[in-house]
């Protein structure tokens, strides 16, 4: 049996390479660190503890999946393409694909791209056209929608006001602010809430509280200032993420994976990204735009 390194850092591509690995019968050993050592370790898959260049050499195959925090990825896809070892990348996102193996200046391909749907694949044809692509299940969203299915789905009396939770994204530590094409404008995450909680009092339906859960890399205390709002009642990302998407009637964000969850959970998702021009690369026509709520006041 083939050996096949696994290398992960981030949470979101964690989360959906760890899934696919707990299903398959593999002799593999491990290059994990940073968010991805609990996800791993919460799914009962053993960390190895290998070093990249140690566990690239022991093995015959490598799969990543991609981080904007760290380069550990990139680096193993440069060093397998150095010593000649097949390398495979699963993306777990929509955007920025070529961003993602951009690597001291120069672009880093892997052999083979993994994506798991139908968009992610038209994406990825577009970006990669001599590469192969690979569509594959995506174990992390069936387990998600299993999980959701087992529980009670939170219904409030809507009468009295929705219940809202704004999913943070570290935009800001990622690219200093979104470019809107064809503007100079940027936009970040705060800029993303204050946008919503500008207009919380003038959209088609009443919300009578928002809680706001941070991202995992958010330093603490990002948010504080939205507490002046009267709607905002809490801060926090200690309960798991299906349980708050459960618990609330709308979830609001930019580009977080969270939505897709919101989605399959059929809460209704709003995309809260300012400005006009640019609207998110999240590929669900279901996900309704802020702008689009927005009573107008003459």
């Amino acid at each position: 049996m083939k050996k096949i390194a696994i290398v992960s850092h981030d949470a979101g591509g964690a989360e959906v390479l760890s899934s696919w690995l707990k299903y398959q019968d593999l002799n593999y050993l491990t290059v994990i660190d940073g968010p991805a050592l609990n996800i791993y370790k919460k799914k009962g898959i053993k960390n190895t503890g290998h070093n990249l260049r140690e566990a690239i050499i022991e093995s015959d195959i490598v799969i990543t999946s991609t981080s904007w925090q760290t380069e550990l990825e990139k680096e193993a896809i440069y060093l397998s393409k150095k010593m000649n070892k097949y390398v495979i990348t699963l993306l777990d996102h929509w955007v920025n694909y070529l961003e993602r193996f951009k690597y001291k200046g120069k672009f880093e391909l892997p052999d083979e791209i993994w994506v798991t749907d139908k968009y992610a694949r038209k994406i990825a044809e577009e970006n990669f056209k001599d590469l192969k692509i690979k569509q594959i299940n995506n174990f992390y969203l069936d387990n998600i929608k299993s999980q959701i299915n087992k529980k009670n789905i939170f219904k409030n009396n809507l009468n009295s006001g929705y219940k809202g939770l704004f999913i943070g994204e570290n935009i800001s530590d990622h690219y200093v602010g979104k470019k809107i094409e064809g503007s100079n404008s940027y936009y970040n995450e705060n800029q993303a809430l204050k946008y919503l909680l500008d207009n919380l009092c003038n959209l088609e339906f009443d919300i009578k509280e928002l809680k706001i859960r941070p991202h995992p890399s958010d330093m603490i205390g990002k948010y504080e200032w939205a507490l002046e709002n009267k709607y905002v009642k809490s801060i926090e990302n200690k309960n798991d993420l299906i349980d708050d998407i459960c618990r609330n009637d709308i979830i609001f964000g930019c580009e977080s994976m969270a939505m897709v969850v919101g989605l399959i959970a059929k809460k209704k998702v709003v995309c809260c990204i300012p400005l006009d021009n640019k609207k998110s690369s999240l590929p669900f026509p279901n996900i309704i735009k802020l702008r689009d709520l927005i009573v107008k006041i003459d």
